[in-house]
């Protein structure tokens, strides 16, 4: 077997042709959270705080039921990549992508910022490295998802799709980034509260 030959299977199968465009969207977004949140602080500071940013992941906010925590919370994270995995396969997909660039640039601009007003920034930091466990699954498996999610698209839309196999990878593909979420959001109902818990004693 010629070497590096699952180096660069790995690379071609994660390529981002669109980077750029995806980077740019992206920070805008972000920008945008950030205008948001520092505009909402100077109008209203109590929009702000009443996120309670550090309650985030904390199960008991809900009804004291870790299972329906767990429910709840796998019915938010889900919604979203199921309906661009869906809409993958049409030609609005592309358009999905870009709207969902943007907004998830938005919500880091917008929780970045909110932590850092309500917390400062050492509380803001603190936040982050309790976030940081799901964030590991979360991050790369989304961007995998908006990549792969934008070029089924392309192909939909200009009717390049050679065989039902391109859709069936694609679905193997969207099994796999769901399974990946799936243990996320394992981490973030049963890990993350103990971390962040721990995070509030020690610091």
């Amino acid at each position: 077997m010629k070497k590096g030959f699952y180096r660069q299977y790995f690379y071609k199968f994660t390529r981002m042709p669109y980077g750029s465009i995806f980077l740019f969207l992206f920070l805008g977004g972000f920008l945008g959270g950030i205008l948001f949140a520092n505009v909402a602080w100077n109008i209203r500071p109590s929009a702000i705080t009443g996120l309670n940013l550090l309650s985030a992941g904390t199960w008991i906010t809900v009804d004291g039921s870790v299972k329906d925590y767990l429910k709840y919370l796998a019915g938010v994270r889900m919604k979203a990549p199921v309906m661009l995995m869906i809409l993958g396969l049409t030609s609005f997909g592309m358009a999905a992508v870009y709207l969902g660039l943007l907004w998830y640039g938005f919500l880091g601009g917008l929780l970045c910022s909110a932590a850092l007003l309500q917390l400062g920034l050492r509380g803001m930091l603190k936040l982050f490295g309790c976030l940081l466990l799901p964030m590991i699954f979360y991050v790369p498996t989304i961007a995998l998802l908006l990549n792969q999610a934008f070029m089924m698209s392309e192909k939909s839309s200009r009717k390049e799709v050679e065989n039902l196999g391109e859709y069936g990878r694609y679905l193997m593909l969207c099994i796999l980034i769901l399974a990946v979420f799936g243990l996320g959001i394992l981490v973030e109902c049963y890990v993350n509260p103990l971390l962040i818990e721990m995070c509030r004693k020690f610091f």
